[in-house]
């Protein structure tokens, strides 16, 4: 839109899933990330060129697809030596970081991971940023054994809660043209 082309760059969709598995005694969450972003300026491409995935000190990354369309459709796809390991990057822990390629004023950037990792009992989800979020969701899909609550802030939908089928219940949230968060000075 005319007010999203203002913006460096607006993410037209993120969706995050994390399901926790409980199997033979052992419990592993796996967190799936998939984001859509729009680049309009250059300042927008130095923003989201390089992607940060965290690997804490159990977590091992499964799957990850990335690519970039350019607005004549051309697509350059994430070349496996890009993918670059860092190590306890300012007390944060290790990521795993990548360049994306390809990347042109009007075209989009797109990104897939699976992490493996021990579970995490607590944790919040974001959903503004400092661009513009057309859509925004987040699921979290754990055994009937597992108790959670969840709660949302600041005019967010409050969270569903629902069976998931197969002895399994899920906490869902999700948003829609969610604006750009103000810069703080």
């Amino acid at each position: 839109t005319k007010e999203e082309a203002e913006h460096p760059a607006v993410i037209i969709s993120h969706m995050q899933f994390s399901e926790l598995l409980i199997r033979n005694g052992a419990a592993n969450s796996f967190v799936a990330e998939h984001k859509v972003i729009h680049v309009n300026t250059q300042a927008g491409i130095e923003k989201f060129n390089k992607v940060y995935i965290p690997l804490r000190n159990s977590s091992e990354l499964v799957s990850i697809k990335v690519r970039s369309i350019d607005p004549s459709g051309k697509i350059t796809n994430l070349r496996k030596e890009n993918l670059k390991e860092l190590n306890n990057v300012e007390g944060y822990g290790n990521f795993k970081i990548f360049a994306v390629e390809g990347i042109t004023v009007g075209g989009e950037i797109e990104y897939l991971y699976t992490i493996k990792s021990a579970p995490e009992m607590y944790g919040r989800e974001i959903f503004q940023t400092s661009v513009p979020v057309r859509a925004s969701s987040f699921a979290l899909i754990f055994p009937r054994s597992v108790e959670y609550s969840a709660r949302s802030y600041n005019g967010l939908s409050e969270p569903v809660f629902q069976d998931y089928g197969d002895n399994r219940n899920s906490i869902s949230v999700a948003a829609a043209n969610v604006p750009a968060a103000p810069e703080e000075e």
